[in-house]
């Protein structure tokens, strides 16, 4: 029985398969019968103190430059669904970073103890001196300060320019231990100290404090006087030495794991940048927050010098490593514009991991048609080099895209399709994502125990793989299953624990998806006083995340507002609820809009009630 099933999915499968493929088969029908006899081989599983934790840019890049300048993160606003995973190349690696990235609080606590006793020593008169120089320094005009840099010996233009390039704050400590790593260096500590007090009061560095320590940066105009002033080869060396201070970096936090890195060069680059690196480890790794947000920032800053050097390889590598991860920090348009960037310059597996990366965010702001475009656009290039691994994925993806449209039948078939694929490709993760997905299709066509049985096999997984995010994702969905099958309390005990982990990563998705299922259990058990400070809560958090999904809140209220005996503030609430699902949820139109109606006959047989009294 089962078999006949599975080849009836996958038959169905086929036909969508070729239709989605109509017009790419025309253009690239070629990528057939000229691919070249070989497949991608995969591996089997695929400091701290002195920069600022929340450091990285807002302003879109330009083709050409990125200009990062000290902004502090927002909380996440792009929410991470449960098929949210980094696309990023796979090839042979011999070690697996992965397993050794922190397995627990306390050693991630031991490992900030031991960054701070080197790093994050405050020297309060050293502030007191900052702040005395930031209230005293004047503001100098642009030609003031380019008359001013000109008559700079070349050493200090060079310790300026060099740190001009690095577009990250840095404490005074960091900027200490990077201008060393560059090989620029002052004779004692003390002139170091005077030379920072000087360049603030002359505006030529800016401050910025975040938990009583203070940060600086070169001034706006500074970096744009001292770079308009060097030659292209300039610019070129100062860039390679940020590079190298990034290496340097992160080779010093292995050390710190107790992971060797290998000996060869190329080797160890990979090893820093590429999939299962360290770097990769760390951004999927958001519950030991500090090592999490040390990385990303980090990278961005690596991956802007890359850039311009135009390593474009291993720049694309570190983006899509973290792009899911500065996303999840409320920089989804820096995201998206770093991927539109990198995508026309790099070839291969480098250029389709970006096209499905940047696919994936635009679903999840619910672009479902430029997302399936970039989906496809990836597809002729996987076809080509057999890529069956990443081809497998983008169809699962797909199948999501079909859910999110209003089609479950061809998201179920797609996606039931992808699960044996990835099961036979022995792509376990991408199984439980598939698995996962299917839960909310099965749920939406109301075949709930077909959903829950899904959505415990992905659990599983996760739960077993250490992956929090999919985890709470999965226990989210599962506690939305256990409150349709009228299952209250195990649907909330569901909801406390994706609660807790949500609150351990820091995901506003989970978070507020937890609250408003508390809440909706709640009124299950007409416990109405303690449902509403919750279903308040979510949608407040919602709102500052610009979380497209609020509609699905401003629902809940409506229906508490029914229960509770207020249909005037149900139908307000109703109304708003369909204004946001008819732009990002059109599955959900028809039941509202049905709401709507029954309230407003409710009401219109009130007032003819009434009218009929006087």
């Amino acid at each position: 029985m089962k078999l006949s099933i599975y080849i009836s999915f996958s038959f169905s499968f086929f036909v969508l398969f070729l239709y989605d493929l109509k017009v790419i088969v025309g253009r690239f029908g070629t990528a057939f019968c000229h691919a070249p006899k070989w497949i991608f081989l995969f591996p089997e599983n695929s400091h701290i103190a002195d920069i600022p934790v929340k450091a990285i840019a807002s302003r879109e890049p330009s083709k050409e430059a990125i200009d990062l300048p000290s902004r502090m993160l927002r909380p996440a606003q792009a929410q991470m669904e449960i098929s949210s995973r980094p696309i990023r190349p796979k090839g042979r690696c011999v070690w697996e970073v992965g397993r050794i990235i922190i397995s627990s609080e306390s050693y991630e606590a031991d490992i900030i103890i031991k960054k701070q006793s080197d790093f994050s020593m405050t020297d309060l008169s050293f502030d007191e001196r900052l702040i005395s120089a930031i209230r005293t320094g004047q503001k100098t005009s642009v030609s003031d300060l380019s008359e001013y840099l000109d008559r700079l010996p070349p050493s200090e233009v060079n310790l300026l320019a060099c740190f001009s390039f690095l577009i990250q704050p840095l404490s005074s400590e960091g900027l200490s231990d990077f201008l060393n790593k560059c090989e620029l260096s002052f004779p004692s500590e003390s002139v170091f100290k005077d030379w920072q007090i000087s360049y603030v009061e002359k505006g030529l560095l800016s401050v910025s404090f975040e938990n009583d320590k203070a940060f600086l940066i070169i001034a706006e105009e500074a970096r744009k006087i001292l770079e308009s002033k060097l030659a292209d080869e300039e610019k070129r060396t100062y860039r390679q030495l940020i590079d190298r201070f990034y290496e340097k970096r992160f080779l010093e936090f292995a050390e710190l794991l107790e992971v060797t890195p290998p000996e060869n060069e190329k080797a160890r680059r990979a090893f820093l940048v590429g999939p299962n690196g360290i770097i990769d480890g760390l951004s999927h790794n958001p519950q030991h927050r500090s090592l999490f947000l040390f990385a990303i920032n980090s990278a961005v800053g690596w991956h802007e010098q890359l850039f311009q050097l135009k390593h474009y390889e291993e720049a694309a590598d570190l983006l899509n490593a973290t792009c899911f991860a500065i996303t999840r920090e409320g920089q989804g348009q820096l995201a998206q514009a770093l991927l539109l960037r990198i995508i026309p310059v790099t070839n291969g597996i480098y250029r389709q991991s970006a096209q499905i990366n940047l696919a994936t965010l635009l679903r999840k702001e619910f672009k479902l048609d430029l997302s399936l475009k970039f989906y496809r656009d990836a597809i002729p290039g996987l076809i080509r080099s057999r890529n069956f691994w990443h081809l497998a994925i983008v169809w699962s993806e797909m199948g999501v895209v079909y859910r999110q449209q209003g089609k479950p039948l061809k998201a179920a078939i797609t996606l039931e399709a992808c699960s044996l694929l990835h099961g036979m490709l022995k792509n376990y993760k991408s199984q439980a994502i598939a698995r996962a997905q299917l839960a909310n299709v099965y749920r939406s066509m109301r075949l709930l125990r077909l959903a829950l049985e899904k959505s415990i096999q992905a659990y599983t997984y996760f739960q077993k793989s250490g992956d929090l995010i999919n985890t709470g994702h999965s226990l989210l969905t599962q506690g939305n299953i256990l409150y349709n099958l009228g299952k209250a309390h195990s649907a909330n005990a569901c909801y406390d624990e994706t609660l807790s982990i949500g609150q351990q990563i820091n995901d506003s998705a989970l978070i507020s998806g937890s609250l408003s299922g508390k809440a909706r259990a709640l009124m299950y058990l007409n416990r109405y006083d303690e449902a509403r400070p919750l279903l308040e809560e979510s949608i407040a958090l919602r709102q500052r995340t610009s979380d497209k999904n609020i509609g699905v809140e401003f629902e809940n209220l409506a229906h508490y507002y029914e229960k509770t005996g207020n249909p005037e503030m149900a139908l307000v609430w109703y109304r708003k609820a369909l204004n946001n699902f008819e732009q990002y949820h059109h599955g959900f139109v028809g039941s509202c809009k049905n709401n709507i109606h029954r309230i407003e006959k409710a009401l219109a047989k009130k007032s003819r009630r009434i009218d009929g009294k006087m």
